[in-house]
């Protein structure tokens, strides 16, 4: 195996590796962020089932008489400042939400790096296989005319031979 090919085994071993490590994150960073939006969802349902029952319950101390007009005052400063509360575990849940997605959109724009990076690297090795192709192909035409040039010769140097040792004969001759 030549020098070049070498180096482009180890070349395709290394990106291979690199892949391997690059997929492994993928997929970790995707668990990672579905298993954190599914709590974000189930907490966001708890949510909203948290605020309809508030709103039951406001609605139930408003039909009630104008006796007890004080501890709904007071019930419904509690119900406020519970609302707020959820508001801003809200916020704050959107917030995850966000970053969770600019992270996936940053990881998805690495894989498509990875994959446009990879498709080169298989371009070159392509380009590479078919140049070292083509250079086989015109060692073996070149080794066939050599050869055929080598035969060529030989038949020259028979051909002078003989030709040297009659002329050499017919000079001894006369």
């Amino acid at each position: 195996m030549s020098t070049a090919g070498k180096v482009l085994a180890v070349l395709v071993m290394l990106v291979l590796v690199v892949w391997i490590v690059l997929g492994s994150g993928v997929s970790r960073l995707n668990t990672n962020g579905n298993e954190a939006l599914h709590k974000l969802s189930e907490e966001v349902e708890k949510l909203r089932a948290q605020v309809d029952q508030t709103q039951i319950d406001v609605a139930q101390l408003h039909d009630q008489s104008a006796t007890i007009q004080e501890k709904i005052d007071h019930d419904l400063t509690v119900l406020r400042d519970r609302q707020i509360e959820l508001q801003r575990s809200h916020s704050q849940i959107f917030d995850s939400l966000e970053r969770y997605k600019y992270q996936l959109a940053t990881v998805e724009e690495s894989v498509k790096s990875a994959q446009a990076l990879l498709q080169h690297r298989n371009n070159e090795r392509d380009a590479e296989q078919k140049a070292l192709a083509d250079t086989r192909s015109e060692v073996k035409t070149l080794m066939a005319d050599s050869s055929q040039m080598m035969n060529q010769l030989d038949n020259l140097r028979k051909s002078f031979l003989s030709t040297y040792h009659k002329n050499i004969e017919n000079l001894g001759r006369h």
